[in-house]
């Protein structure tokens, strides 16, 4: 709050009129209170439109509203005890199950909003190349985040590439990264806090020289200086969505990317892929459902 009441005096003398009652509202406004508001709603309360706020917001240096929330959500997480949070969460999304459901399409649509504005699409080709290069592509995360690194293995795998998700942790790990080799390469999919296991990964990698992804957010300096590629996915200011959503999403980019590649290969593993679960018992034909 201090930085973005720093920003308003700096930027007041040339905010219109309208802007100048947003940014009076945004000053004023706690920062619990204001990471669930959407610009619509702040716009209410100031007696404007929802295009306005985020104007004004613009016009105070941030590239929007999820810019302002993300920037608040660092110390809002640092210093607020995870059930105090949580508590906040539930008041702010109330008990209306349409109310609930526009909320949760807010923060997923800010979020994608910010990913679109911070991620380049060269970075994620970067990234794609290394992999291709890579004879097995390992991948981790951590809680919410390991749903996007299962996710990103998962679909290596049907496209033809080699890939092993790491899904261990603390001592059982040491024994998954005996594998890694100098010819494979490692994606972390890091979550929004310290964890010693990925230190240690980027470790190993570092040791063997395999190149390393990062996808994550306020990543810190020791991890993202052994990364060979970086790309920032926002996780969510306010737990309304999951933390993997954009880590997903960036992981789909990666597999279609390094398909497109080689479609000989993806398309050939998708053929072997649908005549297994034939076998199984699975007909396309039928929706995927198993056959009598």
């Amino acid at each position: 709050m201090a930085a973005l009441r720093e920003r308003i005096e700096q930027r007041w003398d040339q905010l219109s009129r309208t802007e100048r009652t947003v940014a009076r509202l945004l000053a004023n406004t706690a920062p619990e209170r204001l990471l669930y508001l959407s610009a619509q709603e702040l716009g209410k309360q100031a007696g404007t439109s929802g295009a306005t706020v985020v104007r004004a917001v613009q016009s105070l240096g941030y590239r929007g509203l999820p810019d302002l929330k993300r920037g608040l959500a660092i110390s809002f997480s640092n210093e607020v005890p995870p059930e105090t949070r949580a508590l906040r969460r539930l008041e702010s999304v109330g008990e209306n199950v349409e109310g609930i459901w526009a909320r949760v399409r807010e923060e997923a649509a800010e979020r994608l909003e910010l990913a679109g504005e911070s991620i380049d699409a060269n970075v994620i080709g970067t990234a794609a190349a290394t992999l291709l290069a890579a004879s097995t592509v390992f991948s981790y995360g951590v809680g919410s985040s390991s749903i996007a690194a299962q996710h990103l293995a998962t679909r290596l795998g049907r496209i033809g590439r080699s890939s092993r998700h790491l899904d261990d942790s603390g001592f059982r790990l040491a024994d998954e990264l005996l594998a890694l080799s100098r010819r494979d390469a490692v994606v972390l999919f890091a979550p929004g806090r310290t964890v010693p296991d990925l230190h240690a990964i980027a470790e190993r990698a570092a040791i063997l020289e395999c190149p390393i992804v990062v996808v994550g957010e306020e990543i810190p300096e020791a991890l993202s200086g052994r990364a060979e590629v970086v790309i920032e996915a926002p996780h969510t200011p306010t737990g309304l969505t999951s933390e993997a959503l954009t880590g997903i999403l960036v992981g789909d980019a990666l597999v279609h990317t390094m398909a497109s590649a080689d479609p000989e290969t993806a398309v050939a593993t998708n053929h072997e892929l649908t005549r297994i679960r034939t076998s199984l018992g699975y007909s396309p034909a039928a929706g995927g459902f198993p056959t009598p």
